[in-house]
């Protein structure tokens, strides 16, 4: 089994045609706070902000928990916060927390899918 990461990301403002601050396996501990997610008028995929994943198809051992967002903007985004899988996935996703959360402009503030192409 791979070690598991720890990360924090803090004070970021991020504009992209993309996701924002993304979590992949193998993830322990990871706290993103005080974050600015804009999007530039070039749209690429579906344009998130938090996501979960993806873990590509087939992954057998995902392992991510222990995270926290906390005091997050996102403006004109597709989706507020996203979970990226594929249904031949196993493993575990637990322990997940958003706080403070400033959605402006989405269309979907959560958005699941278990068939991700990105």
């Amino acid at each position: 089994m791979s070690p598991l990461c720890v990360s924090y990301v803090h004070d970021v403002s991020v504009e992209n045609g993309d996701e924002c601050v993304t979590v992949k396996t193998p993830t322990n501990e990871s706290l993103a706070e005080r974050i600015t997610c804009k999007w530039t008028p070039i749209v690429l995929y579906l344009l998130t902000g938090c996501s979960i994943g993806s873990f590509g198809s087939g992954a057998t051992s995902v392992s991510v928990q222990n995270v926290v967002y906390e005091d997050v903007t996102i403006s004109n985004s597709d989706a507020g916060v996203e979970f990226k899988n594929y249904p031949n996935c196993a493993g575990t996703v637990r322990n997940i927390s958003y706080y403070g959360f400033t959605l402006v402009r989405l269309a979907f503030g959560l958005y699941i899918t278990l068939n991700t192409a990105h």
